[in-house]
């Protein structure tokens, strides 16, 4: 019996989408998930997120005033974040799978 050796290509389908506004940017991170998201030379893991987007999303509710006063724009908010953080979460848990592609 003989052995063999294949390669396949992997096509990126989208099981998640987002955009938000650049602004937002600056928050995540002083967060530290810009770095975690973008800043990564290779495929970050969903699930290797869901636990630093919870603590983060735990620091944005405990400190709020803070967290509004560092540079949101007219077109972003405080719940802006919040909304996309517990989105990609959800998503990250339903796909941990699934490889994290940022682009700005």
């Amino acid at each position: 019996m003989g052995c063999g050796i294949s390669l396949r290509a992997m096509r990126w389908v989208n099981l998640y989408e987002s955009a938000i506004s650049p602004s937002i940017l600056k928050v995540l991170k002083v967060l530290g998930l810009y770095e975690r998201m973008w800043g990564s030379s290779g495929v970050v893991l969903a699930g290797h997120l869901v636990e630093p987007i919870e603590e983060a999303l735990q620091r944005l509710k405990d400190n709020p005033d803070y967290f509004k006063n560092i540079s949101y724009r007219m077109w972003s908010t405080h719940d802006d974040v919040v909304e996309f953080l517990e989105n990609l979460r959800d998503a990250c848990v339903a796909y941990p799978e699934s490889g994290l592609r940022a682009t700005q």
